[in-house]
């Protein structure tokens, strides 16, 4: 078996974050997250994997003024079923089985009914929260759009509920996140209001 030593050192690593008590969970798991992205090149090379997304750039000496510097833009790595990650979901929605989204709903509300959908009808377990966001605005704009930008945060929250709504493979490129059994139940709920029907009682 190989072996590999491989030594990280950050120089001049200054944190300073400013917010609201009720952030704090969100602004952990976050930097949890930065700071475990930081050892993925490490682990790629132990492991011999190639990175999830590969960046092209070449430097050109200028006119002797300065340097240029020329930048292809980076490959998106492709999800398992040979989509983007990024790229919207597509499927046949069944409004009798599952309903619609409601514009009163909140972010979270929405989230975890388009992911129980996705996971029913497009057979997507795990999704990005870009893909979320993304498939959302396109099937169901109606309902009000969801904030890109947001999703960490919103996912997040969710995460931080006890029980937890949703889970995240960190080790994902992007991270993808799935339900769990409290969240599909809290999915099963929002799916009957979707639906028109009395909501039971947990």
């Amino acid at each position: 078996m190989g072996k590999y030593e491989i030594e990280m050192e950050i120089t001049g690593f200054r944190l300073k974050i400013r917010g609201e008590r009720d952030d704090v969970p969100v602004i952990k798991h976050n930097l949890q997250q930065q700071m475990a992205g930081l050892l993925d090149p490490a682990a790629n090379i132990a492991q011999s994997r190639l990175p999830a997304t590969a960046i092209e750039a070449e430097v050109v000496n200028g006119d002797g003024n300065g340097r240029q510097k020329k930048t292809r833009r980076a490959r998106r790595a492709s999800a398992p079923n040979g989509q983007t990650r990024s790229k919207p979901l597509d499927w046949q929605h069944d409004p009798g089985q599952f309903g619609v989204p409601r514009q009163n709903w909140r972010a979270s509300g929405k989230i975890i009914w388009l992911m129980y959908v996705a996971s029913e009808q497009a057979h997507a377990s795990e999704l990005s929260g870009p893909v979320i966001a993304e498939t959302f605005n396109k099937h169901f704009r109606q309902a009000g759009q969801l904030n890109k930008q947001s999703m960490p945060r919103d996912l997040g929250f969710l995460k931080q509920k006890v029980p937890a709504l949703v889970g995240d493979r960190a080790g994902a490129s992007p991270i993808t996140w799935f339900l769990t059994d409290e969240g599909v139940r809290e999915a099963q709920r929002l799916v009957v209001d979707a639906k028109g029907e009395p909501i039971p009682s947990p």
